[in-house]
């Protein structure tokens, strides 16, 4: 029962909510503040939401009716080609795997990984060495991969394009993309 939760959010006057669940989850909270007349939040999620507006965990409403305006993050969007590499990365998947085939955010992921590792191995002082090789990924700084310009942060976090897709007229499109700035 997450009404008194939704009820909490109202009497603070949120304007928006972001919410780290399942797609089910986020389905069944919009759905019931929906319900309750709390049609005004922004509600944002992450990449679990990849879906949500297939859920619909009650069918006697349409979840184009609730979830409109709903928004979540992404880690590849096929339709968003930020560099060179995405573009000849989705060419050769489609040539591989065929025109209906398309990439996971799994996949694209990975792929960058593999572009980190062969970055760090390729400026390795000893390409050999696994701490030579850590340590040159550590100072990777703009990397054209298939998820957008990858540079590791002081902490070893990767950090790169945010894309933000939101709910509209029944779809789901990219509706911001939050580019990198050079640090």
């Amino acid at each position: 029962d997450f009404e008194p939760f939704i009820n909490m959010i109202k009497l603070a006057k949120n304007s928006s909510v972001f919410f780290p669940c399942d797609a089910k989850t986020g389905d069944t909270v919009i759905r019931r503040a929906w319900e309750l007349g709390f049609n005004s939040i922004n509600w944002s999620g992450t990449s679990k939401w990849d879906g949500i507006e297939l859920v619909n965990t009650d069918e006697s409403v349409s979840s184009a009716d609730y979830l409109s305006g709903v928004s979540y993050v992404v880690d590849y969007d096929t339709r968003q080609e930020q560099t060179s590499t995405a573009a000849r990365f989705k060419e050769a998947y489609t040539a591989k795997y065929g025109e209906d085939a398309v990439a996971s955010d799994a996949v694209a992921l990975g792929f960058d990984a593999y572009l980190l590792a062969r970055e760090g191995i390729r400026k390795a002082e000893v390409p050999s060495s696994g701490e030579s090789v850590r340590d040159s990924i550590a100072n990777v700084r703009n990397l054209k991969g298939v998820t957008g310009v990858i540079t590791i942060d002081s902490n070893g976090d990767p950090f790169k394009e945010l894309v933000i897709e939101r709910y509209m007229h029944g779809e789901f499109t990219a509706a911001y993309t939050a580019p990198t700035e050079n640090r």
